[in-house]
């Protein structure tokens, strides 16, 4: 994964944080030269501090979201001062309503993989938005809830357009919840306990060799066709 961020709003974005999906192997580079790496989960959390080029301090962690403590972000202090757009960079408080209408999203459609993608982009841009100091509190306010009803207005397009239970639109995103969907499915269709252990065994066997993302799309390959077979 990869996060970019500039020293003022607007401005050339000349920090980057790389990680990976579980957080490891973290590195922090400023003008595309590395002055910062973590190697494990810990260490990001922990976060430490870097000297920059041009003399200046750079701490940085991964943690709760400045006024959203609900949400994770990088944390990012440049001399002190929270970089814009970084978890340090305080969220307003009257931008939360937006976000919990949004993030009802994917509990409304019982999880699924577009329906988070939906509630995550509509909460990405409500946090941007809310921390811009180009607008006034009364535009921001205003773009928050216009995002608000973009993305609950896209999710009653998918909803009218995807018919029966075979899309995998509305599946889990989460690789354990569709480990938990396979093992449910095939004991309603009347699979034995010590069958079923012997075929999920061999799914977390092949989710091991591949990365998160193959991982949850062969899942979710698997539980499609394990719902339309007929025994």
């Amino acid at each position: 994964m990869k996060k970019e961020f500039a020293l003022v709003q607007g401005g050339v974005k000349r920090i980057r944080v790389t990680y990976t999906w579980d957080l490891k192997n973290a590195e922090v580079f400023f003008d595309r030269k590395r002055v910062g790496t973590f190697a494990t989960k810990a260490d990001f959390q922990r976060g430490d501090t870097f000297t920059l080029p041009d003399g200046a301090t750079l701490s940085v962690r991964f943690g709760s979201i400045a006024g959203a403590p609900f949400l994770k972000g990088i944390h990012l202090l440049r001399n002190g001062v929270p970089v814009p757009g970084s978890a340090a960079d305080p969220v307003p408080k009257w931008s939360w309503p937006f976000m919990v209408a949004c993030a009802a999203i994917p509990v409304v459609s019982l999880g699924g993989a577009l329906p988070a993608a939906l509630a995550g982009a509509g909460i990405g841009g409500m946090m941007t938005v809310a921390r811009t100091g180009r607008w006034s509190t009364p535009m921001r306010v205003g773009a928050c809830a216009l995002i608000t009803l973009a993305c609950w207005g896209a999710f009653g397009v998918v909803v009218t357009t995807v018919h029966g239970d075979q899309s995998t639109l509305f599946m889990s995103s989460s690789r354990e919840k569709l480990m938990e969907e396979i093992e449910a499915t095939y004991t309603k269709q009347g699979f034995r306990p010590d069958t079923i252990t012997a075929m999920m065994s061999n799914f977390r066997q092949t989710c091991d060799r591949m990365t998160d993302k193959q991982c949850k799309d062969y899942l979710r390959s698997s539980l499609q066709q394990i719902k339309a077979a007929r025994y």
